[in-house]
C-alpha cells in the first residue's frame, strides 16, 4: 500500500497486555492519548523527514483504520496528526 498526498501509512503497535491478561483500555491510564507505530509509506506531498522504518506517536484514534489479513492494524493518517517521532 503506497500513502497519497500528505498521508502517512502507519502500522499501530499492539496493545501491552497486563499481567492477568487484560487489556488496559486508554481511558484508564494517565497517559495522553497516543498511539506508537511504525512508518509503512509516505505521500508524495508530506513536508517532514518521515521515511518507512521509523516509529512515531500519533494522534490517538485519528486517520482511517484497517485490519490486514493477519489481523495488524493499519492507520491512514494526515500528517499533521503526527505528533513525534522517536
Amino acid at each position: 500500500m503506497k500513502a497519497v498526498g500528505a498521508n502517512v501509512v502507519v502500522l499501530i503497535e499492539e496493545k501491552q497486555e497486563m499481567k492477568n491478561g487484560f487489556y488496559m483500555p486508554d481511558s484508564a491510564t494517565n497517559k495522553a492519548s497516543l498511539e506508537k507505530g511504525t512508518v509503512q509509506s509516505v505521500g508524495d506531498l508530506v513536508a517532514s523527514d518521515l521515511e518507512p522504518g521509523q516509529e512515531i506517536y500519533i494522534k490517538a484514534e485519528k486517520g482511517i483504520k484497517f485490519i490486514d489479513a493477519e489481523k495488524r492494524e493499519y492507520r491512514i493518517v494526515d500528517e499533521k496528526d503526527i505528533l513525534a517521532i522517536i
